[in-house]
């Protein structure tokens, strides 16, 4: 019998919550970073959200993925940067906004419908 795995989607966070001695890539440079865990991004991107929206009492950020920059992104990441991603829920009714956090110079994108 074989077993099935969906296709990886670039995304590490799986990974990162594995035991060190477990981890098949190399996490240093980002342990080492501004941002270096989940709990860091999360309070930075919670700061972000709350100066530019408020939060409703209905809103929950959760830390959803950590991908690496295969690319520039002009004014935001150099190539091999980790980038967090964040996403604003609204309990029940979707989702309110998506936030990127650059793990080495703090930079946050933040994308949301006005309000």
């Amino acid at each position: 019998m074989s077993s099935w795995a969906a296709p990886w989607d670039g995304n590490y966070l799986p990974l990162l919550e594995l035991p060190p001695d477990r981890r098949s890539v190399d996490f240093s440079t980002l342990l080492g970073s501004a941002v270096p865990s989940p709990q860091a991004a999360r309070e930075l991107a919670t700061g972000q959200w709350l100066r530019e929206h408020g939060l409703l009492a209905e809103e929950a950020l959760q830390i959803t993925s950590l991908y690496r920059a295969d690319a520039e992104l002009e004014g935001f990441a150099r190539r091999d940067d980790w980038l967090w991603e964040v996403r604003v829920l609204h309990l029940g009714l979707g989702l309110d906004g998506v936030l990127w956090i650059n793990s080495r110079t703090r930079a946050v994108k933040v994308l949301a419908p006005g309000r």
